[in-house]
């Protein structure tokens, strides 16, 4: 039986050759917009471009930028608005699954609360014509709004909350760039301005991108790319809102928590940890997740179609395109992803019968979606053969599976993790209260063994193991 919903059985994934794009002549209408033109690469500093032709706004850990012309649009002035309200909110939910374990998280929590009531009140049309600075002095924040933005950037900044003391108070600093094509200048630009790395932002497939760093900037799209762009076309994009209103709130909180949870939690906290992390805040925040930064990337659309539009073009026009799901991602993640991971363990057990250890095997499918594997545990541990390989044709499957596996174990560790609801969430917050970014800080798996009593893993991956005990609370959900 298989576990794919019937559209998207029916859909293989529509990959458009990669766009032959004029990076020289981009990164030469970047300058020029930006009143660079007769500089040599290497000789601008993003600074200066920030801080003639951005506008600034502190929101807690971080520091948001966003390129002053395009706020003459509403629209855009209110994704601005929503988005660094929405940092604000995140922050205090991560700031309450510390719990205990967040120093002074309560003033830092009603700080945040209160920079972000006042940030929802952003006028629109105040943005037009802003001049260069920042928020709190352009948008003449009152005594109140002030003094919650400052205490807020204070705790987090310092690292204070998780009982650190950082020698500088450095934002994660984040751009937001309403336009595909203000985004793709600022890509060649950067890539103008690094010889060095033009290989990197100069690539074929760079059109797809939705986001990248230089230096400590992440720089981030506000619209996807075109499905199928004409040849050279780099300017034209699709809202993260067309498909779902809040998909563009959802993108700048995961880009950013995913900033914020590798900056103050450390090297101790893994990558797939962060990834699951801020999914799962995401989650709590929206009660679903319709990003697109992990797991599988390639676009599913369905082949090209006719459709008759009363009172269209007689001489036709584009429409957008099908976007079918992969079954992992059929609820967007509203059950953190455990519905999903339960019929793949259960369809993994059935093919897998001669494995003794039957929570820990999972079926995956190939490209084709119709060759199946199974994929087996522990993925925290070493396992008794070493890693475990499985032909290239699995591999977008597998980095669905993982991204859906980390998601429901860390959603285990805060709901059930130590028995009732309410001990595994002080217990997930002694977890977190224990990652943080100081040499020496406990690895993942001591944290998780010294809260938990229990390794993080083992070969057999079984109830003496905290992911033995996860896969068996999977394969009840």
């Amino acid at each position: 039986m298989t576990l794919l919903p019937s559209l998207v059985v029916a859909l293989a994934p529509a990959l458009a050759p990669p766009v032959d794009l004029p990076h020289e002549e981009l990164a030469a209408t970047f300058l020029r917009q930006h009143d660079l033109e007769g500089r040599a690469p290497g000789e601008v500093e993003l600074e200066e471009v920030l801080g003639a032709h951005f506008l600034a706004a502190d929101v807690g850990l971080f520091q948001v930028w966003i390129p002053r012309n395009p706020l003459a649009d509403r629209a855009h002035a209110a994704d601005f608005r929503d988005s660094c309200a929405a940092l604000c909110e995140a922050q205090v939910r991560w700031i309450e699954w510390l719990g205990e374990s967040a120093q002074g998280g309560a003033a830092a929590a009603d700080a945040l609360r209160a920079q972000g009531k006042w940030i929802s009140k952003w006028p629109v049309r105040g943005f037009a014509g802003l001049g260069p600075g920042t928020a709190v002095d352009l948008l003449e924040a009152d005594e109140d709004a002030r003094a919650a933005t400052e205490a807020a950037a204070s705790a987090l900044r310092l690292g204070s909350v998780l009982g650190l003391s950082l020698e500088t108070p450095a934002p994660v600093r984040l751009v937001l760039m309403p336009e595909r094509g203000g985004f793709m200048e600022f890509l060649a630009f950067t890539g103008w301005n690094h010889p060095d790395l033009r290989s990197i932002y100069w690539a074929p497939g760079v059109e797809t991108w939705t986001e990248f760093r230089i230096d400590d900037l992440q720089v981030i799209a506000l619209e996807y790319p075109a499905v199928a762009p004409a040849p050279g076309e780099y300017a034209t994009g699709s809202s993260m809102k067309d498909r779902y209103p809040q998909g563009l709130e959802q993108q700048v909180v995961q880009l950013g928590m995913n900033q914020l949870l590798a900056h103050l939690h450390g090297a101790s906290l893994p990558d797939a940890m962060v990834r699951g992390l801020s999914i799962n805040l995401l989650i709590d925040q929206y009660g679903e997740c319709h990003t697109r930064n992990d797991g599988d990337l390639r676009g599913r659309v369905t082949d090209e179609r006719e459709v008759f539009v009363h009172g269209g073009r007689s001489e036709g026009g584009l429409l957008p395109p099908n976007v079918a799901e992969n079954r992992w991602r059929s609820d967007h993640g509203k059950h953190r992803y455990t519905r999903i991971l339960k019929q793949a363990q259960r369809s993994g057990a059935s093919q897998d019968k001669r494995n003794k250890h039957r929570y820990n095997s999972f079926q995956l499918f190939a490209d084709d979606d119709r060759e199946q594997a199974v994929a087996h545990a522990p993925y925290y541990g070493p396992g008794p053969d070493g890693a475990e390989q499985l032909p290239a044709a699995f591999t977008q499957d597998m980095a669905e599976f993982l991204r859906a596996y980390d998601v429901a174990f860390l959603h285990y560790l805060r709901s059930a993790g130590a028995g009732s609801k309410s001990k595994s969430a002080e217990a997930f917050s002694r977890l977190l209260g224990q990652l943080r970014s100081e040499p020496e800080a406990p690895s993942f798996a001591a944290a998780v063994e010294a809260v938990y009593g229990l390794p993080l893993s083992n070969p057999a991956v079984d109830g003496d193991s905290v992911e033995g005990r996860y896969l068996k609370w999977l394969s009840k959900q």
